[in-house]
């Protein structure tokens, strides 16, 4: 008798006493080589289609996080580069004093200047405090931030922010931009 339990069953034609002394075939049942080797190929299959979507949300995790972070560092320019104009007017000095047209240029918020043009550096992370700046002693990221100021009147500078960073999972350097226009409102 073949037990019918959802798979081939294999018959085992050995031979097995009963309690009447007389020889009886047995039946085995099981799996076939070809049925394991089909229920491994479609179980690999899952378990690789399901790593692959978390390896592609780690990475679109840490992409959103780097773009949040870039944002922040693409304002902390403007409002340095508009504090930098704020402070000719206290200062009493002409509109675009502290604005020198060109490109390039590295902010950090520490310092009441412009900062060398430089688009290799990278800025760096205090540990401790948490906060972006371009001091050797503290940890690199895989931000750089320049700033191109360009005069467009004698009233108007356009200031441009351009923040990018690494992503170790792409070769393709993702990076955000913004654009300002600085007025002579005094």
């Amino acid at each position: 008798m073949i037990h019918d339990r959802g798979f081939t069953p294999y018959i085992n034609f050995a031979l097995r006493q009963s309690r009447h002394s007389r020889a009886v075939r047995s039946c085995i049942t099981g799996f076939t080589l070809l049925e394991t080797l089909i229920a491994l190929f479609i179980l690999s299959s899952a378990i690789s289609g399901a790593f692959a979507v978390v390896i592609y949300n780690v990475n679109n995790a840490s992409y959103i996080k780097n773009s949040f972070v870039a944002n922040g560092l693409a304002q902390e320019a403007m409002e340095i580069v508009r504090n930098m104009r704020d402070n000719d007017w206290l200062a009493g000095r002409p509109f675009g004093t502290a604005l020198p047209v060109g490109s390039n240029w590295r902010v950090d918020w520490q310092s009441s200047a412009l900062l060398a043009p430089d688009t290799t550096a990278v800025l760096k992370k205090n540990p401790t405090t948490g906060l972006y700046s371009y001091v050797i002693a503290d940890e690199a990221t895989v931000f750089k931030r320049t700033v191109d100021i360009v005069q467009k009147s004698p009233d108007e500078y356009q200031v441009n922010v351009k923040v990018s960073w690494r992503e170790h999972w792409t070769t393709i350097t993702p990076s955000i931009s913004a654009e300002e226009h600085l007025f002579n409102w005094y």
